[in-house]
């Protein structure tokens, strides 16, 4: 085990000088992530693009999606242009930032249309090694770990507002360090992160502790058709177009309402449906334990992600989607509905 750590981190070494070598060989670089970003995937974009830019490089920041308002006190979110089939510009690289797989950009554009040389990095286990250079570890909490070993490369690059980037990037997608996936490691870097300037009071504020009202309503709405199943191990909920219309919220600023039912007592797997479009449903999945694996469902209606948190969108009505993902539960897991 000991051989094998020994050469694993060898292997990172060598892939994270191969792409600082890169940067620094580039004139002009773009970097993208996924539709409907969440945390980790912002995070990850603007660290990775301030630092790019404090040496000098001429850089792209590019999203399928807008940033969630939640995510907006950052800085560097302005920086963030929209991407769509109509992009033209073609970098010497385009790095993908938290993209398993480059369907998540919710456009069929050709990667060598974006970038001369494809860079991958990312921490999900069903990453499909899409890059010229593949920087991939499933064992990391976060995508901004693996952008923090690459900031590193420089000396004194990190400033206090990458470091505000970076720390938000781990601490959503580590569910504030509680996941299994967090690790000594996770730490240490946090800690370092707040040593160069994160504001770690602010950044838990204004995403854990400030909601707008309107927001607030629609959690209470989603939370009062909660409802048990499979003897008490799932709990689920849905939110339909007229509900999202009703309370003036759109389905990005709802990406982290799961976390709400997950804390329900005694379950196994928290479920939320969002209708996103007639006939159009999105499923987002959270287990509570690591006995209890998802990504497997997921994969299941075209999705992915993690193994305690993954998500697909199912084309049907709310009622098909859900028979047909309890039905996928029962078969895995044996339970009875």
């Amino acid at each position: 085990m000991r051989s094998y750590q020994g050469w694993r981190k060898r292997m990172e070494r060598k892939i994270v000088k191969e792409i600082k070598d890169r940067i620094e060989k580039a004139n002009a670089i773009s970097l993208i992530s996924h539709e409907r970003p969440d945390g980790d995937a912002i995070g990850s974009l603007i660290a990775m693009g301030l630092g790019i830019e404090r040496i000098g490089k001429k850089v792209k920041l590019l999203s399928p999606d807008d940033v969630p308002e939640v995510y907006r006190f950052l800085k560097g979110t302005e920086k963030i242009e929209k991407l769509n089939q109509l992009w033209n510009e073609r970098a010497d690289i385009c790095i993908f930032i938290d993209t398993a797989n480059p369907s998540r950009l919710g456009n069929d554009i050709n990667l060598k249309s974006l970038g001369k040389f494809i860079i991958n990095i990312d921490h999900h286990i069903d990453n499909k090694r899409y890059g010229d250079i593949n920087f991939v570890d499933p064992t990391a909490s976060s995508t901004g770990e693996l952008i923090y070993e690459i900031l590193s490369q420089w000396e004194n690059l990190i400033t206090p507002e990458i470091a505000d980037a970076l720390y938000t990037a781990i601490v959503t997608d580590s569910g504030r360090f509680s996941y299994e996936s967090t690790s000594y490691k996770t730490h240490l870097i946090a800690a370092d992160l707040l040593s160069k300037g994160a504001n770690k009071t602010i950044i838990n504020k204004r995403i854990y502790e400030i909601k707008p009202f309107n927001v607030l309503k629609l959690i209470g709405e989603m939370l009062s058709r909660a409802q048990l199943a499979f003897g008490g191990k799932v709990i689920w909920s849905f939110i339909t177009l007229e509900s999202f219309e009703k309370h003036g919220v759109n389905l990005l600023d709802s990406e982290g309402f799961l976390q709400f039912l997950r804390m329900a007592e005694g379950i196994k797997l928290a479920i939320l449906f969002r209708e996103i479009e007639r006939g159009k449903i999105r499923v987002s999945l959270r287990s509570t334990d690591k006995e209890t694996k998802v990504r497997e469902i997921a994969t299941q209606f075209g999705g992915g992600g993690h193994e305690m948190a993954a998500g697909c969108t199912i084309e049907a009505n709310l009622e098909s989607a859900k028979e047909l993902l309890f039905k996928s539960i029962e078969e895995k897991y044996g339970w009875k509905a």
